[in-house]
């Protein structure tokens, strides 16, 4: 993927707005930095590669253990060193308390790569059985961390510039999320999936457009899905 320097910043907005976070080093350079439990080693790896092909500065950590509120367990890890300026990036991706945001500049500039890598961190794929038989298929993308305004400007971004609508869902303990219907995110899909041949084979299973019942998002049938060509 041969990207000029400005659409790769616009490409990493996407994994900042998802998992990835603004990390500081010692000489005062920001780095975006990632970390995942090695259930999604290949993502990680398929990462690294995508930096390094687009001739980013990479940093990378594998099999380190990790106390969390959950239990220990085994994570890897990867950084690249950001291009533009660390104090302007700052405020576009955070407010002084520290926490995310979705903030015009980003709703204006993430581009089409930079959607798939938020999805392919933060995105679920549901396809269920309804009470009357048939089966329904329905996404949304985990933005429990950010305020409903940025909500707002969210949904906003998805209709404006990419024609897709979506609604925003509070849940029982009073957070957000995006959701997608099954016509919507076939919109989604049609956008991103010149991209999704690229993709690693541990992720297919967030774009498996057949109507098959998945049962967990990490089950081995999901895992070994083949992405389908149309």
């Amino acid at each position: 993927m041969n990207f000029s320097k400005k659409q790769i910043h616009y490409a990493l907005l996407g994994n900042l707005l998802g998992d990835a976070y603004l990390r500081k080093n010692i000489n005062t350079q920001h780095w975006v930095e990632s970390q995942h439990t090695n259930k999604q080693k290949e993502y990680v790896l398929w990462l690294e590669e995508l930096y390094l092909s687009w001739g980013l500065k990479v940093s990378s950590r594998y099999d380190f253990e990790k106390n969390t509120n959950y239990g220990t367990f085994v994570y890897s890890q990867i950084s690249c060193k950001l291009q533009t300026n660390r104090h302007v990036e700052h405020k576009r991706l955070y407010n002084n308390k520290g926490d995310k945001i979705f903030s015009k500049y980003v709703a204006k500039r993430i581009n089409t790569f930079g959607l798939l890598l938020w999805f392919l961190d933060d995105g679920t794929l549901s396809i269920h059985t309804k009470e009357n038989g048939s089966i329904s298929r329905h996404a949304k993308l985990s933005t429990e961390n950010f305020s409903y305004n940025c909500h707002l400007r969210i949904q906003k971004m998805f209709f404006e510039r990419f024609n897709i609508t979506t609604k925003i869902y509070k849940s029982k303990n009073n957070t957000f999320h995006i959701y997608f219907n099954a016509i919507n995110f076939r919109k989604f899909y049609d956008l991103v999936r010149l991209f999704l041949k690229e993709i690693p084979k541990s992720m297919h299973y967030k774009f498996n457009m057949k109507y098959v019942v998945n049962r967990l998002e990490s089950s081995s049938d999901n895992l070994n899905y083949n992405l389908p060509e149309q």
